[in-house]
C-alpha cells in the first residue's frame, strides 16, 4: 500500500507541475490577447474581440491535448529477421542483459540498461522465447511466482491470451493455428507497447510497422516492409522469394 501510494503521489505531483505551467502559458496568451484587443480597439469590433478572448480561453485544453499527443509511447511492431547465426537470439539476450555488451550501449525509453539493476530491467520487459523450457514447480507458480494474483484473475488472463484450454489439456507443439492466435493476441492486447518479433515464419512479421534484418550480428536493413521488399536486391526480398511470398502479400495478412 505504501509503495502504491508513493507512486501515486509522484504521479499526482508531476501532473500538477505540468498542469500549472500549461495554465500559466495559457493565461499569458489570454493576457496578451486582451492587451492586443485594447490597443486595437479602434480597428476591432466587439464580436471579433469576443471571439479572440473565447479562443484564447480554450488554449489550456489545446495545450493539454498537444502534450498528450506529443508524449504518446511509441507503439511500433518491429519484425526481426535473419538467417541462422545472424544474431537474432543474441539481440534478445542482450536486452535482458543475459549477455553483457563488450562495447556500445542499449537504450530503452532513453535509459541505458547498464545503469539499472537486473531486477528492475527484467521486471519491465517480457519475452516469449522460441525454446521450450522444462520448469520446476507448478504451472501456477511459474505464471505467478510471487502469488500476486488470485486463481480467478490468472484464469481470466489465460482465457484472454487463448491459453485456457491449452493449460487444461497440456498439449504440445505450436501449430500454425496456435501461432496465429499468439500473433492475434499480441496485436490486440499489446497495442500500447513496442513489440520486437523474432520471426521464424515470415508471415508472422509481414504486417509489422518496420522490418529489421540482421546479418552476422550487424544491422543490414531497417525500414517499412513494403519499402524494403520493393528493392529486389535486398536481403528481405530474397527471403520473401525463398518463402514464395509476393510483395502484394505484405500488409494483407489478416490475423483477426
Amino acid at each position: 500500500m505504501d509503495r502504491n501510494q508513493s507512486c501515486h503521489l509522484a504521479s499526482s505531483v508531476a501532473n500538477r507541475w505540468l498542469g500549472l505551467r500549461l495554465e500559466m502559458i495559457a493565461n499569458l496568451l489570454t493576457l496578451f490577447t486582451a492587451i492586443t484587443a485594447v490597443f486595437m480597439r479602434d480597428r476591432l469590433t466587439g464580436g471579433t474581440v469576443g471571439l479572440m478572448i473565447t479562443f484564447a480561453l480554450q488554449i489550456t485544453h489545446s495545450l493539454n491535448m498537444l502534450v498528450r499527443v506529443s508524449s504518446d509511447v511509441e507503439t511500433n511492431i518491429i519484425g526481426i529477421i535473419g538467417r541462422t547465426g545472424s544474431g537474432k537470439s543474441s539481440l534478445c539476450l542482450s536486452l535482458f542483459r543475459i549477455i553483457e555488451p563488450t562495447n556500445g550501449t542499449i537504450f530503452i525509453d532513453n535509459v541505458d540498461i547498464q545503469l539499472i539493476g537486473l531486477h528492475d530491467l527484467r521486471s519491465k520487459i517480457t519475452i516469449i522465447p522460441q525454446d521450450a523450457v522444462i520448469f520446476a514447480g507448478t504451472i501456477r507458480f511459474n505464471i505467478d511466482p510471487f502469488s500476486n494474483y488470485s486463481d480467478a484473475e490468472i484464469w481470466n488472463v489465460l482465457e484472454l491470451v487463448h491459453l485456457k484450454e491449452r493449460i487444461r489439456m497440456m498439449e504440445n507443439a505450436i501449430d500454425m493455428e496456435t501461432d496465429r492466435l499468439i500473433q492475434q493476441t499480441i496485436r490486440s492486447r499489446f497495442k500500447d507497447a513496442t513489440v520486437l518479433t523474432i520471426a521464424h515464419r515470415l508471415h508472422t512479421i509481414l504486417d509489422s510497422t518496420k522490418i529489421l534484418v540482421l546479418s552476422n550480428g550487424s544491422l543490414q536493413e531497417y525500414d517499412e516492409p513494403k519499402r524494403v521488399a520493393a528493392d529486389s536486391n535486398s536481403a528481405f526480398a530474397k527471403l520473401l522469394s525463398d518463402a514464395n511470398i509476393h510483395l502484394s502479400d505484405i500488409g494483407s495478412i489478416n490475423l483477426s
